[in-house]
């Protein structure tokens, strides 16, 4: 693995860990085995409830690792009479599962999301869907549905990646496919925002040319005070 100086290693805040590898080219820049730096939503969300809320109720659409994790940080799992409910990335979401979180809802449960980019760059040029997409699901049976976010480009991931990566805002910078989520939270967070090029499936195959190449990073103004 390339020598990268702690303070220069890229983290990446979202909320599926499975891709990341592909998308960054390990084999290039060095990422391949940093995934105990890599900050994720569903993760991070957990965390913010468990120190606001301790042993609060937690009906978790997402992950048996994030299970594991909220029963670590001292949540109850649960279907029914939740505190929160907590939204993430559900690869296995189901019509039962959408069925069960608006019941949750209507009942008064608060909603919390990891993430509400709808869609995130495959591997091979196309689109994922993304925790927003389920999101869209669950708010047209919910017209008006207030939630809170905890994800991009909210504060919260960003002061997790900044505290473990150890700089100060200034020294940060983000690159990201999305400006209304990844250029937003590094707006808000006062950090260097880069822009990620992000093709579109089919482009460079269907006309032989490859996508344009992406802006030069902006840099924003900084408080380090």
């Amino acid at each position: 693995m390339p020598n990268i100086p702690a303070k220069e290693r890229p983290w990446e805040p979202n909320s599926a860990r499975r891709e990341v590898g592909q998308l960054l080219r390990p084999a290039q820049v060095g990422l391949g085995r940093l995934a105990d730096r890599i900050v994720l939503a569903g993760a991070t969300a957990i965390d913010e409830i468990a120190m606001a809320s301790p042993e609060a109720r937690l009906a978790l659409i997402g992950s048996a690792t994030l299970a594991a994790r909220a029963s670590m940080r001292g949540l109850v799992l649960t279907d029914r009479d939740a505190d929160f409910a907590l939204l993430t990335r559900d690869v296995d979401f189901t019509y039962e599962r959408l069925e069960r979180l608006v019941r949750l809802l209507s009942a008064g449960t608060e909603l919390i999301v990891a993430n509400i980019d709808a869609t995130h760059p495959a591997a091979d040029g196309g689109l994922v869907p993304e925790t927003g997409a389920l999101l869209g699901a669950v708010k047209t049976c919910l017209p008006g549905l207030r939630y809170r976010a905890i994800g991009k480009p909210e504060e919260a991931l960003f002061r997790a990646a900044l505290l473990k990566a150890g700089v100060e805002s200034c020294e940060a910078i983000v690159i990201g496919d999305n400006p209304e989520t990844d250029g937003e939270g590094a707006r808000r967070a006062e950090c260097v925002e880069g822009k990620a090029r992000r093709a579109r499936a089919g482009t460079a195959r269907e006309t032989g040319r490859s996508p344009r190449p992406s802006r030069r990073a902006r840099i924003l103004r900084c408080n380090a005070s």
